[in-house]
């Protein structure tokens, strides 16, 4: 029961939030009246290189894409890639659970999608042992995103593999525009931390160099009854970039390490025909190093040479695997007449993956090595 001094506190209150709702609604309407307002040819002025591998107006592209901005980022909500992607017309993200997402373009949605390349980078994350984007082995601070390119169509004769349906490619910031510390919390209810550190130095006037350190620990959903869900989710990454320019190009190196522990129950069979259900908590971790040199010449002509090495080591509960790889891109774009642009690579790459055998699952081997020569142009 309520005594009439508290009573006497709720119309204030209560205009105070009115106030405050008036404020947001109008900052909102200005907001969206600006972007209504902004003429055609600025909407299309914005750039993007995951179509012809160079980059382009998205006015000038002759597919269809889109670009999820930084800014669109920060106003999302969004705690994770996948919640990002949302912002995407076209692309469908199903939340399974707490640390399992199904992401896919032109329908036929799944855990397993396996005709969607994603790039961090120019690097691809796309696992060979299984098929479909592991999202919660390859975290990306966001607010270090520059943007998201996505292109909804066939593009495997430039990408390569699993480019069937679309490819999504994340570009982080360079270390040029977070120079300074950051620092970035949120907590809630089932998502009790998610903490990103990242401090930037400017060594001389053309080098800059960052780093990041990033943490998420996500609890365990409610089921029917109130029971656990079994879908925890804890990581943690850590990682570097240094942006350097050249008098005539650019050099960018850049690594990181992650490992992850989520909470899974997964129904499997065994060969013996009896079904377990698995209730461990899963762990993978990796890291990464990578290096691209590019270079100008005074024809207009751009050279790019890109590598990566990464070690990655997952459970996928059924299986355990680890990989080694080691990919080498050379690109150039050549200037034809005034119009034209002829673009060609090659690629090499080189993994080792290693697997071993449990009662769900039987290796024919228990280690293989492969590799992929690659070669494409555009003109």
């Amino acid at each position: 029961m309520y005594t009439p001094i508290q009573l006497k506190k709720w119309p204030k209150l209560f205009a105070i939030l009115i106030l405050v709702l008036t404020f947001h609604l109008q900052a909102f309407a200005e907001d969206s009246d600006s972007i209504l307002q902004m003429p055609l040819e600025e909407l299309l002025q914005q750039q993007v290189s995951s179509i012809t591998k160079k980059l382009q107006k998205v006015g000038d592209v002759a597919a269809a894409t889109y670009v999820i901005t930084s800014k669109d980022i920060a106003q999302s909500g969004a705690t994770n890639i996948p919640e990002a992607l949302r912002l995407a017309p076209g692309v469908n993200v199903a939340a399974i659970n707490n640390n399992r997402w199904a992401v896919s373009i032109r329908g036929f949605n799944s855990r397993a999608t396996d005709k969607l390349l994603v790039l961090v980078d120019g690097r691809t994350i796309y696992p060979a042992f299984f098929p479909g984007t592991i999202w919660e082995n390859n975290e990306i601070p966001l607010n270090l995103i520059e943007r998201i390119e996505i292109m909804r169509g066939p593009a495997a004769s430039i990408w390569g593999n699993n480019a069937v349906n679309g490819v999504i490619n994340i570009i982080t910031k360079s270390a040029h525009d977070t120079v300074g510390a950051q620092i970035n919390l949120k907590a809630g209810t089932e998502q009790h931390l998610l903490a990103t550190g990242s401090y930037g130095w400017v060594l001389d006037d053309d080098t800059s160099f960052r780093v990041h350190a990033y943490s998420r620990n996500t609890d365990d959903s409610k089921a029917i009854f109130d029971s656990d869900s079994a879908d925890s989710w804890q990581s943690q990454n850590l990682g570097f970039r240094l942006d350097k320019e050249l008098s005539q190009g650019r050099l960018l190196v850049q690594g990181g390490a992650f490992k992850t522990h989520i909470s899974d129950r997964i129904i499997a069979p065994r060969f013996d025909s009896a079904v377990d259900i698995l209730t461990d908590p899963r762990k993978s971790d990796g890291a990464h190093l990578q290096v691209m040199w590019e270079q100008h010449s005074a024809s207009e002509t751009i050279s790019t040479l890109q590598g990566f090495i990464e070690y990655i080591d997952s459970d996928f509960g059924l299986a355990i695997t680890k990989r080694k790889t080691m990919d080498l891109e050379y690109q150039q774009q050549l200037k034809l007449f005034s119009q034209h642009d002829l673009i060609w690579g090659a690629g090499f790459r080189l993994w080792s993956d290693k697997a071993e055998s449990t009662p769900y699952m039987q290796m024919e081997t228990a280690q293989k090595t492969s590799n992929l020569v690659s070669f494409f142009y555009s003109g």
